[in-house]
Protein backbone atom coordinates (compact mmCIF):
# COMPACT_ATOMS: atom_id res chain seq x y z
CA UNK A 1 0.00 0.00 0.00
CA UNK A 2 1.77 2.59 -1.18
CA UNK A 3 2.15 6.16 0.41
CA UNK A 4 0.99 4.71 3.88
CA UNK A 5 2.77 6.43 6.66
CA UNK A 6 2.67 5.69 10.07
CA UNK A 7 5.51 6.80 12.93
CA UNK A 8 5.13 6.29 16.55
CA UNK A 9 7.48 7.93 19.19
CA UNK A 10 9.97 5.56 18.30
CA UNK A 11 10.60 7.88 14.81
CA UNK A 12 9.49 11.15 16.21
CA UNK A 13 11.79 11.67 18.63
CA UNK A 14 14.64 11.71 16.60
CA UNK A 15 13.21 14.24 14.21
CA UNK A 16 12.51 16.67 17.52
CA UNK A 17 15.68 16.35 18.50
CA UNK A 18 17.09 17.70 15.03
CA UNK A 19 14.41 20.26 15.01
CA UNK A 20 17.06 23.13 16.20
CA UNK A 21 19.11 22.26 13.21
CA UNK A 22 16.18 23.42 10.87
CA UNK A 23 16.27 24.25 7.99
CA UNK A 24 18.19 21.00 7.17
CA UNK A 25 17.35 17.28 5.65
CA UNK A 26 17.64 13.91 7.59
CA UNK A 27 17.30 10.42 7.44
CA UNK A 28 14.05 9.07 9.23
CA UNK A 29 11.47 5.79 9.21
CA UNK A 30 7.51 6.57 7.54
CA UNK A 31 6.96 3.06 8.04
CA UNK A 32 7.66 1.86 11.27
CA UNK A 33 11.26 0.98 10.62
CA UNK A 34 10.84 -1.01 7.73
CA UNK A 35 12.95 1.73 5.06
CA UNK A 36 14.52 4.86 5.46
CA UNK A 37 13.45 8.25 3.80
CA UNK A 38 14.93 11.95 3.28
CA UNK A 39 12.78 14.68 5.01
CA UNK A 40 12.96 18.09 5.16
CA UNK A 41 12.83 19.59 8.46
CA UNK A 42 11.60 23.55 8.69
CA UNK A 43 10.66 25.72 11.11
CA UNK A 44 7.21 24.96 10.79
CA UNK A 45 7.50 21.05 10.81
CA UNK A 46 8.70 17.79 8.38
CA UNK A 47 8.10 17.98 4.86
CA UNK A 48 6.99 14.43 3.67
CA UNK A 49 8.17 13.25 0.54
CA UNK A 50 4.71 13.28 -0.92
CA UNK A 51 5.02 17.08 -0.12
CA UNK A 52 2.52 16.97 2.60
CA UNK A 53 4.12 18.86 6.15
CA UNK A 54 3.65 17.67 9.63
CA UNK A 55 3.60 20.37 11.99
CA UNK A 56 5.67 19.94 14.88
CA UNK A 57 2.85 20.41 17.55
CA UNK A 58 1.65 16.95 15.65
CA UNK A 59 5.12 15.89 15.80
CA UNK A 60 4.97 15.87 19.58
CA UNK A 61 2.12 14.42 20.41
CA UNK A 62 3.46 11.47 18.70
CA UNK A 63 6.59 11.62 20.48
CA UNK A 64 4.69 11.74 23.68
CA UNK A 65 3.20 8.31 23.40
CA UNK A 66 4.85 5.55 23.41
CA UNK A 67 1.75 3.30 23.82
CA UNK A 68 0.38 3.91 19.90
CA UNK A 69 1.35 4.08 16.24
CA UNK A 70 -0.42 6.97 14.54
CA UNK A 71 -1.62 7.34 10.88
CA UNK A 72 -0.20 10.13 9.09
CA UNK A 73 -2.22 12.25 6.60
CA UNK A 74 -3.22 15.80 4.97
CA UNK A 75 -1.01 17.26 7.63
CA UNK A 76 -2.63 15.81 10.61
CA UNK A 77 -1.88 12.33 12.63
CA UNK A 78 -4.52 10.05 13.36
CA UNK A 79 -3.51 7.39 16.48
CA UNK A 80 -4.30 3.38 14.80
CA UNK A 81 -6.64 2.18 17.21
CA UNK A 82 -10.16 0.68 16.66
CA UNK A 83 -12.92 -0.50 19.04
CA UNK A 84 -14.85 -3.46 18.34
CA UNK A 85 -18.80 -2.63 19.18
CA UNK A 86 -19.12 -7.00 18.15
CA UNK A 87 -16.46 -8.37 20.65
CA UNK A 88 -16.26 -5.25 22.47
CA UNK A 89 -12.11 -5.24 22.22
CA UNK A 90 -10.11 -2.20 21.86
CA UNK A 91 -7.26 -2.95 19.19
CA UNK A 92 -4.13 -0.62 19.32
CA UNK A 93 -1.22 -0.59 16.73
CA UNK A 94 2.20 -0.62 19.55
CA UNK A 95 5.16 0.29 18.76
CA UNK A 96 8.63 -1.66 19.26
CA UNK A 97 11.66 -0.87 17.98
CA UNK A 98 11.02 -3.21 14.98
CA UNK A 99 7.58 -4.31 13.92
CA UNK A 100 4.81 -3.38 16.03
CA UNK A 101 2.62 -5.58 18.03
CA UNK A 102 -1.59 -5.07 18.80
CA UNK A 103 -2.99 -4.76 22.12
CA UNK A 104 -6.54 -6.37 22.25
CA UNK A 105 -7.94 -4.21 25.24
CA UNK A 106 -4.55 -3.47 26.89
CA UNK A 107 -2.75 -7.09 26.72
CA UNK A 108 0.07 -7.59 23.59
CA UNK A 109 -0.71 -10.26 21.80
CA UNK A 110 3.44 -11.01 20.77
CA UNK A 111 6.12 -11.68 23.30
CA UNK A 112 7.91 -8.20 23.12
CA UNK A 113 10.16 -8.31 26.07
CA UNK A 114 13.42 -9.59 25.35
CA UNK A 115 12.72 -9.94 21.49
CA UNK A 116 10.12 -8.18 19.15
CA UNK A 117 7.05 -9.42 17.15
CA UNK A 118 9.08 -9.80 13.91
CA UNK A 119 11.96 -12.06 15.93
CA UNK A 120 8.73 -14.19 17.90
CA UNK A 121 7.35 -14.76 14.95
CA UNK A 122 10.73 -16.28 12.84
CA UNK A 123 11.40 -18.59 15.65
CA UNK A 124 7.48 -19.99 15.30
CA UNK A 125 8.06 -20.36 11.57
CA UNK A 126 11.70 -22.11 11.96
CA UNK A 127 9.53 -24.79 14.47
CA UNK A 128 6.59 -25.03 11.81
CA UNK A 129 8.49 -25.71 8.78
CA UNK A 130 5.64 -24.07 6.52
CA UNK A 131 5.31 -25.92 3.05
CA UNK A 132 3.22 -26.88 0.60
CA UNK A 133 -0.65 -25.99 1.84
CA UNK A 134 -1.04 -24.03 5.17
CA UNK A 135 -3.54 -23.32 7.72
CA UNK A 136 -2.66 -20.44 10.21
CA UNK A 137 -5.52 -20.33 12.74
CA UNK A 138 -4.87 -16.93 14.38
CA UNK A 139 -3.99 -14.29 12.03
CA UNK A 140 -4.19 -11.12 13.86
CA UNK A 141 -1.55 -8.78 12.41
CA UNK A 142 -0.59 -11.54 10.06
CA UNK A 143 2.98 -11.68 10.77
CA UNK A 144 3.17 -15.70 10.87
CA UNK A 145 0.93 -16.12 7.34
CA UNK A 146 3.20 -13.21 5.75
CA UNK A 147 6.30 -15.44 6.71
CA UNK A 148 5.20 -18.64 5.83
CA UNK A 149 3.74 -17.71 2.36
CA UNK A 150 7.56 -16.95 2.04
CA UNK A 151 8.10 -20.53 2.00
CA UNK A 152 4.36 -22.35 1.58
CA UNK A 153 2.64 -22.60 -1.64
CA UNK A 154 -0.60 -21.46 -0.20
CA UNK A 155 -1.89 -20.16 3.21
CA UNK A 156 -5.60 -19.53 4.96
CA UNK A 157 -5.28 -17.47 7.67
CA UNK A 158 -8.10 -17.06 9.89
CA UNK A 159 -9.56 -14.01 11.79
CA UNK A 160 -12.33 -14.03 14.44
CA UNK A 161 -12.77 -10.03 14.35
CA UNK A 162 -12.93 -8.00 10.85
CA UNK A 163 -12.17 -5.05 12.71
CA UNK A 164 -8.22 -5.99 13.21
CA UNK A 165 -8.50 -6.14 9.51
CA UNK A 166 -8.45 -2.12 9.86
CA UNK A 167 -5.47 -2.62 12.33
CA UNK A 168 -3.86 -4.43 9.52
CA UNK A 169 -4.69 -1.67 6.70
CA UNK A 170 -2.89 1.00 8.57
CA UNK A 171 0.15 -1.56 9.72
CA UNK A 172 3.28 -1.11 7.01
CA UNK A 173 4.25 -4.27 8.41
CA UNK A 174 1.14 -6.22 7.56
CA UNK A 175 0.92 -5.38 3.85
CA UNK A 176 1.66 -8.54 2.29
CA UNK A 177 -1.41 -9.86 3.88
CA UNK A 178 -3.47 -7.96 1.08
CA UNK A 179 -0.23 -8.01 -1.42
CA UNK A 180 0.49 -11.89 -1.42
CA UNK A 181 -1.91 -13.69 -3.54
CA UNK A 182 -0.58 -16.74 -1.51
CA UNK A 183 -2.15 -15.80 1.02
CA UNK A 184 -6.14 -16.01 1.76
CA UNK A 185 -7.95 -14.52 4.78
CA UNK A 186 -11.14 -16.20 5.92
CA UNK A 187 -13.30 -14.19 8.81
CA UNK A 188 -15.13 -16.00 11.50
CA UNK A 189 -14.66 -18.22 14.67
CA UNK A 190 -11.74 -20.76 13.59
CA UNK A 191 -13.37 -23.53 15.63
CA UNK A 192 -16.26 -23.11 13.06
CA UNK A 193 -14.30 -22.14 10.14
CA UNK A 194 -11.92 -25.26 10.26
CA UNK A 195 -15.30 -27.46 10.81
CA UNK A 196 -16.11 -26.42 7.23
CA UNK A 197 -12.75 -27.35 5.69
CA UNK A 198 -12.57 -30.89 4.11
CA UNK A 199 -10.07 -33.44 5.57
CA UNK A 200 -6.71 -34.02 4.48
CA UNK A 201 -6.00 -30.78 2.43
CA UNK A 202 -3.14 -28.59 4.39
CA UNK A 203 0.51 -30.02 4.87
CA UNK A 204 1.31 -27.91 8.33
CA UNK A 205 -1.49 -26.44 10.71
CA UNK A 206 0.31 -23.32 12.66
CA UNK A 207 -1.97 -22.89 15.63
CA UNK A 208 -0.81 -20.08 17.99
CA UNK A 209 -4.07 -19.25 19.56
CA UNK A 210 -4.96 -16.12 21.97
CA UNK A 211 -4.48 -16.23 25.58
CA UNK A 212 -7.12 -19.43 27.08
CA UNK A 213 -8.72 -16.43 28.88
CA UNK A 214 -9.66 -15.06 25.10
CA UNK A 215 -10.26 -17.55 23.07
CA UNK A 216 -10.50 -21.29 25.71
CA UNK A 217 -12.46 -23.05 22.92
CA UNK A 218 -9.47 -23.08 20.93
CA UNK A 219 -7.44 -25.03 23.30
CA UNK A 220 -10.01 -27.96 23.27
CA UNK A 221 -9.56 -31.43 22.82
CA UNK A 222 -12.48 -31.05 19.89
CA UNK A 223 -10.68 -28.45 18.16
CA UNK A 224 -7.07 -29.93 17.84
CA UNK A 225 -9.12 -32.84 16.53
CA UNK A 226 -10.45 -30.91 13.52
CA UNK A 227 -6.95 -29.55 12.89
CA UNK A 228 -6.10 -33.43 13.00
CA UNK A 229 -8.33 -33.93 9.94
CA UNK A 230 -7.50 -31.20 7.99
CA UNK A 231 -3.80 -32.52 7.95
CA UNK A 232 -2.94 -34.15 5.07
CA UNK A 233 0.64 -35.06 6.46
CA UNK A 234 -0.19 -36.72 10.00
CA UNK A 235 2.89 -36.44 11.29
CA UNK A 236 3.18 -32.98 10.92
CA UNK A 237 1.74 -33.19 14.49
CA UNK A 238 5.28 -33.63 14.99
CA UNK A 239 6.43 -29.88 13.98
CA UNK A 240 3.49 -28.79 16.58
CA UNK A 241 5.24 -30.50 19.04
CA UNK A 242 8.41 -28.76 17.98
CA UNK A 243 6.96 -25.66 18.50
CA UNK A 244 5.81 -26.72 22.13
CA UNK A 245 9.56 -27.49 22.76
CA UNK A 246 10.55 -24.08 21.47
CA UNK A 247 8.13 -22.23 23.14
CA UNK A 248 8.57 -23.98 26.50
CA UNK A 249 12.97 -23.32 26.16
CA UNK A 250 12.19 -19.79 25.21
CA UNK A 251 9.75 -19.42 28.72
CA UNK A 252 12.15 -21.55 30.51
CA UNK A 253 15.30 -19.10 29.17
CA UNK A 254 13.38 -16.11 30.66
CA UNK A 255 12.70 -17.49 34.00
CA UNK A 256 16.32 -18.72 34.74
CA UNK A 257 17.10 -15.00 33.31
CA UNK A 258 14.71 -13.05 35.33
CA UNK A 259 15.51 -14.98 38.73
CA UNK A 260 18.88 -16.85 38.37
CA UNK A 261 17.43 -19.91 39.44
CA UNK A 262 17.44 -23.86 38.62
CA UNK A 263 14.35 -24.45 36.29
CA UNK A 264 11.64 -27.03 35.93
CA UNK A 265 9.47 -28.10 33.67
CA UNK A 266 6.07 -30.49 34.54
CA UNK A 267 4.45 -31.91 31.95
CA UNK A 268 0.68 -32.45 32.76
CA UNK A 269 -0.45 -35.49 30.35
CA UNK A 270 -4.24 -35.77 31.87
CA UNK A 271 -5.27 -37.50 28.74
CA UNK A 272 -2.16 -39.67 28.57
CA UNK A 273 -4.22 -42.94 29.75
CA UNK A 274 -7.24 -42.36 27.23
CA UNK A 275 -5.00 -42.04 24.59
CA UNK A 276 -3.68 -45.25 25.32
CA UNK A 277 -6.56 -46.73 25.98
CA UNK A 278 -8.47 -45.19 22.58
CA UNK A 279 -11.02 -43.71 25.01
CA UNK A 280 -10.97 -40.36 23.14
CA UNK A 281 -13.35 -39.98 20.55
CA UNK A 282 -12.54 -38.35 16.90
CA UNK A 283 -13.72 -35.47 15.25
CA UNK A 284 -16.53 -37.46 13.91
CA UNK A 285 -17.87 -41.34 14.57
CA UNK A 286 -16.00 -41.70 10.62
CA UNK A 287 -12.40 -39.97 12.15
CA UNK A 288 -12.05 -42.79 15.15
CA UNK A 289 -8.41 -42.54 17.36
CA UNK A 290 -7.44 -45.08 17.79
CA UNK A 291 -5.23 -46.22 20.53
CA UNK A 292 -1.40 -45.48 21.34
CA UNK A 293 0.74 -47.99 22.42
CA UNK A 294 2.86 -47.33 25.27
CA UNK A 295 6.13 -47.72 23.09
CA UNK A 296 4.87 -44.80 20.55
CA UNK A 297 3.26 -42.51 23.97
CA UNK A 298 7.10 -43.00 25.24
CA UNK A 299 8.70 -42.20 22.20
CA UNK A 300 6.90 -38.73 21.89
CA UNK A 301 7.47 -37.88 25.30
CA UNK A 302 10.72 -38.74 25.09
CA UNK A 303 11.25 -36.57 22.44
CA UNK A 304 9.74 -33.45 23.89
CA UNK A 305 11.76 -34.45 26.97
CA UNK A 306 15.23 -34.69 25.24
CA UNK A 307 14.42 -31.42 23.43
CA UNK A 308 13.66 -29.09 26.72
CA UNK A 309 16.67 -27.29 27.98
CA UNK A 310 14.84 -27.38 32.12
CA UNK A 311 17.21 -28.48 34.28
CA UNK A 312 14.74 -31.24 35.63
CA UNK A 313 11.25 -32.70 33.79
CA UNK A 314 8.54 -33.67 35.72
CA UNK A 315 5.61 -35.95 34.19
CA UNK A 316 1.99 -35.51 36.20
CA UNK A 317 0.51 -38.48 36.00
CA UNK A 318 -1.75 -37.72 38.74
CA UNK A 319 -5.26 -38.37 37.58
CA UNK A 320 -4.66 -41.98 36.17
CA UNK A 321 -3.56 -44.86 37.05
CA UNK A 322 0.21 -44.39 35.90
CA UNK A 323 1.56 -45.96 33.07
CA UNK A 324 4.79 -46.91 34.36
CA UNK A 325 6.70 -48.24 31.37
CA UNK A 326 5.87 -44.48 29.73
CA UNK A 327 7.20 -42.76 32.50
CA UNK A 328 10.47 -44.85 32.70
CA UNK A 329 10.99 -44.79 28.70
CA UNK A 330 10.58 -41.23 28.20
CA UNK A 331 13.52 -39.97 30.20
CA UNK A 332 11.66 -37.79 32.58
CA UNK A 333 13.58 -37.46 36.01
CA UNK A 334 10.71 -37.32 37.80
CA UNK A 335 6.89 -39.31 37.76
CA UNK A 336 3.88 -37.68 40.09
CA UNK A 337 1.38 -40.15 40.98
CA UNK A 338 -1.66 -40.60 43.32
CA UNK A 339 -0.83 -42.88 45.27
CA UNK A 340 -4.20 -44.29 45.66
CA UNK A 341 -4.27 -44.98 42.36
CA UNK A 342 -1.07 -47.54 42.67
CA UNK A 343 -3.21 -50.65 43.68
CA UNK A 344 -2.90 -54.50 42.45
CA UNK A 345 0.29 -56.30 41.41
CA UNK A 346 0.71 -54.34 37.94
CA UNK A 347 1.19 -51.36 39.67
CA UNK A 348 3.02 -51.90 42.78
CA UNK A 349 5.54 -53.70 40.34
CA UNK A 350 5.67 -50.85 38.17
CA UNK A 351 6.19 -47.85 41.14
CA UNK A 352 8.76 -50.87 42.42
CA UNK A 353 10.78 -51.66 39.55
CA UNK A 354 10.44 -47.20 38.82
CA UNK A 355 12.00 -46.36 42.55
CA UNK A 356 14.98 -49.13 42.15
CA UNK A 357 15.85 -48.08 38.36
CA UNK A 358 16.41 -44.60 39.69
CA UNK A 359 13.15 -42.91 38.37
CA UNK A 360 12.36 -39.81 40.95
CA UNK A 361 8.41 -40.18 42.24
CA UNK A 362 5.92 -37.36 43.41
CA UNK A 363 3.65 -38.64 45.36
CA UNK A 364 0.17 -36.66 45.62
CA UNK A 365 -0.53 -36.88 49.63
CA UNK A 366 -1.66 -33.78 50.53
CA UNK A 367 -4.93 -31.90 50.17
CA UNK A 368 -6.32 -28.14 50.52
CA UNK A 369 -8.40 -29.45 53.67
CA UNK A 370 -5.08 -30.48 55.19
CA UNK A 371 -3.63 -28.33 58.37
CA UNK A 372 -0.78 -29.32 60.16
CA UNK A 373 -1.22 -29.05 64.02
CA UNK A 374 0.88 -27.95 66.78
CA UNK A 375 2.16 -31.52 67.70
CA UNK A 376 2.83 -32.43 64.21
CA UNK A 377 0.70 -35.92 64.21
CA UNK A 378 -1.18 -35.11 60.97
CA UNK A 379 2.00 -34.59 58.81
CA UNK A 380 3.91 -37.41 60.86
CA UNK A 381 0.66 -39.76 60.22
CA UNK A 382 0.94 -39.24 56.27
CA UNK A 383 4.75 -39.58 56.30
CA UNK A 384 4.00 -42.85 58.45
CA UNK A 385 1.74 -44.42 55.88
CA UNK A 386 4.49 -43.16 52.78
CA UNK A 387 6.93 -45.41 55.01
CA UNK A 388 5.06 -48.35 55.43
CA UNK A 389 3.62 -48.38 51.62
CA UNK A 390 7.63 -48.80 50.65
CA UNK A 391 7.82 -51.56 53.19
CA UNK A 392 5.12 -53.58 51.66
CA UNK A 393 7.01 -53.44 48.63
CA UNK A 394 10.14 -54.23 49.92
CA UNK A 395 11.77 -50.59 49.23
CA UNK A 396 15.10 -49.66 51.20
CA UNK A 397 13.59 -46.69 53.53
CA UNK A 398 16.58 -45.20 52.43
CA UNK A 399 14.91 -44.48 49.04
CA UNK A 400 12.69 -42.04 51.35
CA UNK A 401 15.81 -39.36 51.28
CA UNK A 402 16.46 -39.51 47.93
CA UNK A 403 13.74 -40.44 45.19
CA UNK A 404 10.91 -39.08 46.92
CA UNK A 405 8.87 -35.83 45.95
CA UNK A 406 5.46 -35.29 47.82
CA UNK A 407 3.02 -32.72 46.74
CA UNK A 408 -0.53 -32.01 46.38
CA UNK A 409 -2.78 -34.75 45.83
CA UNK A 410 -4.13 -33.68 42.29
CA UNK A 411 -3.44 -30.30 41.63
CA UNK A 412 -5.28 -27.73 43.29
CA UNK A 413 -8.54 -26.89 40.93
CA UNK A 414 -10.41 -25.23 44.01
CA UNK A 415 -10.35 -23.00 46.74
CA UNK A 416 -8.36 -20.20 47.54
CA UNK A 417 -4.61 -19.79 47.49
CA UNK A 418 -4.77 -20.08 51.88
CA UNK A 419 -5.90 -23.48 51.01
CA UNK A 420 -3.60 -24.03 48.22
CA UNK A 421 -0.57 -22.71 50.51
CA UNK A 422 -1.91 -25.14 53.83
CA UNK A 423 -1.40 -27.99 51.33
CA UNK A 424 2.09 -27.31 50.12
CA UNK A 425 2.85 -26.30 53.57
CA UNK A 426 1.47 -29.71 54.61
CA UNK A 427 3.80 -31.50 51.68
CA UNK A 428 7.22 -30.02 53.03
CA UNK A 429 6.64 -30.85 56.57
CA UNK A 430 5.77 -34.20 55.13
CA UNK A 431 8.89 -34.55 52.91
CA UNK A 432 11.04 -32.87 56.14
CA UNK A 433 9.82 -36.02 58.08
CA UNK A 434 10.98 -38.66 55.38
CA UNK A 435 14.32 -37.23 55.09
CA UNK A 436 14.99 -37.16 58.60
CA UNK A 437 13.31 -39.35 60.03
CA UNK A 438 12.35 -42.43 57.08
CA UNK A 439 14.40 -45.07 59.33
CA UNK A 440 12.06 -44.33 62.63
CA UNK A 441 8.75 -43.87 60.98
Amino acid sequence: MSGLIVLSHVQAEPLLAARAQAPCRVMASLDLNLTQSELALTGEGVVLPDGQKLPWPVVETIAGDDTACYHAQGGEATKIQFFSEEMNRLYTLYPTLSAPTMLISGLPMHRIKGTDPYRDTQEKIRAARPAGRVLDTAMGLGYTAIQAAGLADFVLTIELDPTVEEVCRLNPWSQALFDNPKIERQFGDAFDVVETLESGQFNRVIHDPPMFSLAGHLYSQDFYAELYRVLTDRGAVRDLTDALIEGVNNHVRDVSTRFRARVSVQLDEPLLAAVNNGDLRGATDFNPLRPVNVRDLAERLAHVVDGLTADDVLLNQTGYAPLWDVARESGVTTVQVNPDLVTGTAQLDGFGHAVSGGLRVGLGITDTDDRIDELGERPRSKAVAVARFFDQLGLDRELLTTVVDVHPRSGIPEGTLVDAAHAYRMAVAVERMLVTDAGDL
